[in-house]
């Protein structure tokens, strides 16, 4: 990321800060609720959806608990990128000093170079994507198990009783 899009990309950093949080607290709250009325859920009829209902608790287990190593990454991000400008400012070779344009240029260049910074970013990118993926998978794997259940009692006689 060269230098002038660092320097734009601080309300980005809290959006993604932001959408790690919500991902978090929204699995939980899932993970809560699923968890209170799981008792209704033995007590009553149980058909055969009980696969989709274990699938949806560990997406949002696995959503968790990526979001949260999500968020350790960006404090952590931040700190090594303002540590990579501090490291490059003393390192600014002398021809470059004499305009501002020279030396953002060189930043740049520098940062496109560093490896580790850009390795840091992809595999920031592909915990978004793993989080976002998961909360999805576990929304979708409630809602089927809901959808089984309504069929289920449309069926009586099919389902299955727990005594």
């Amino acid at each position: 990321m060269p230098i002038s899009e660092f320097l734009q990309a601080d309300d980005y950093t809290k959006m993604e800060f932001d959408l790690f949080k919500h991902l978090t607290t929204l699995s939980t709250g899932a993970i809560v609720i699923l968890a209170t009325f799981l008792n209704r859920f033995v007590a009553q009829q149980i058909c055969a959806g009980t696969d989709f209902l274990i699938a949806g608790i560990v997406s949002f287990c696995v959503c968790i608990v990526s979001a949260a190593f999500g968020m350790s990454m960006i404090i952590g991000g931040e700190r090594a990128t303002a540590r990579f400008f501090l490291r490059k400012l003393d390192q600014i070779p002398p021809s470059t000093c004499e305009s501002a344009e020279a030396i953002k240029a060189w930043l740049d260049d520098e940062w496109r170079r560093d490896m580790k910074m850009t390795i840091f970013f992809v595999v920031h990118r592909m915990i978004i994507r793993i989080s976002a993926f998961f909360f999805l998978l576990g929304i979708i794997m409630i809602v089927a198990f809901i959808i089984g259940n309504l069929q289920c009692e449309a069926q009586a006689p099919l389902c299955l009783t727990t005594e």
